[in-house]
């Protein structure tokens, strides 16, 4: 039986409806600044065509209120990428703090990116301090506007990747896709034709790593192994870390197996789990998925 147009149009509408409502439903139970209404919700539903449309009209609602503007963020990542970080953030909530933190946490943010997850710490927890590594400078100095324009103190933001020394080094990245920029080879060796070079500033970890952290997040786009060999000895003074495994193409799981045993010499215990970007590319029992899959590995100090 062929499909009427008015009988494609309902069908699309509810597939809206039903992942606006849950999309909206996600960023009112997590507290974020900008609450849907139900009318507005409705209103998102009722004008989106494509699903193109559709995610930039939730973005932009989810942001209204904020230090950034939807179009502002729009000129950092492409509108694919930025959904697919804000639904982490802030409808996964993939870094949820738990109610027993501490007073006044001291949070490593490496690999700030534009700087959702240090504005979701903040949010969560006004009095945390937090130092955010991100070594490309317009998403640094985005970070640093946001942090500026939110009256934030205690937060302060590092133009530099974490790295196992001190110094500079080459930075693959992609104009299209400044998200995934590197210190390693791993999108070179899949043949990404865009890839330009830059030499960036880096901090070495194990510095920053002298007194007690509460949240260690390290989302460094396949340098995780180098700098993870590199403070083993210094995991003691770690509470919590949050690590996304990037593989490479040629990299075997000899790397994952030698961070998840650093982490349980530490006394470490830890979960596993695909991040949303993997569940979104489709089975990860293809080869290609394999080779590219991200993982996120939640740790937690045993008691």
């Amino acid at each position: 039986m062929t499909k009427t147009p008015k009988s494609t149009g309902m069908r699309r509408l509810i597939d809206n409806l039903y992942l606006v409502r849950q999309f909206s439903r996600a960023i009112n139970e997590s507290g974020f600044r900008h609450p849907f209404a139900r009318h507005e919700v409705l209103r998102i539903a009722h004008r989106c065509t494509c699903e193109e449309s559709l995610k930039r009209e939730l973005l932009r609602a989810a942001l209204a209120n904020g230090s950034r503007s939807f179009e502002e963020l729009e000129m950092l990542l492409t509108l694919d990428r930025l959904w697919v970080v804000f639904n982490e953030i802030f409808v996964d909530q993939e870094y949820q703090i738990p109610a027993t933190f501490p007073k006044a946490p001291r949070i490593l943010d490496c690999g700030a990116n534009v700087g959702f997850a240090t504005e979701f710490f903040k949010t969560k927890r006004p009095d945390a301090s937090i130092i955010a590594f991100e070594p490309t400078p317009k998403l640094a100095d985005s970070v640093r506007d946001m942090v500026q324009r939110r009256n934030w103190d205690s937060i302060f933001v590092e133009t530099a990747a974490v790295s196992d020394h001190e110094g500079s080094a080459e930075f693959l990245f992609s104009e299209h896709d400044p998200l995934g920029g590197s210190l390693t080879t791993r999108k070179q060796e899949r043949g990404d034709a865009s890839l330009q070079k830059q030499t960036v500033q880096v901090k070495r970890l194990k510095d920053y790593l002298q007194n007690h952290v509460d949240l260690l997040k390290l989302d460094v786009e396949g340098s995780e192994f180098e700098v993870l060999e590199d403070i083993k000895d210094d995991l003691a003074a770690v509470d919590r870390i949050f690590i996304e495994y990037h593989r490479g193409p040629s990299w075997t799981n000899e790397r994952l197996e030698r961070i998840l045993s650093i982490l349980r010499q530490a006394g470490i215990d830890y979960v596993i789990a695909p991040n949303r970007s993997s569940r979104e590319a489709g089975s990860l029992f293809t080869q290609r998925n394999l080779a590219n899959a991200s993982l996120c590995i939640y740790g937690s100090r045993k008691n």
